[in-house]
């Protein structure tokens, strides 16, 4: 589910932010699956993978 700020103008800094953090986690997603980790796996570390890609981003 993706949270919107009503307030801020269409293609705000922040909405394209938000969609490369996005991007991001889903190609880390991607990669930890790739090298066998389960879903369980990648989703009780989930806070951990987002908060490493915006410490990257960021």
């Amino acid at each position: 589910m993706e949270i919107v700020d009503r307030n801020a103008p269409r293609g705000s800094r922040s909405d394209t932010h938000d969609r490369d953090i996005e991007r991001v986690v889903a190609t880390e997603v991607a990669r930890l699956k790739a090298e066998g980790h389960s879903k369980a796996y990648i989703c009780e570390r989930s806070f951990e993978i987002e908060d490493r890609v915006r410490q990257r981003i960021d």
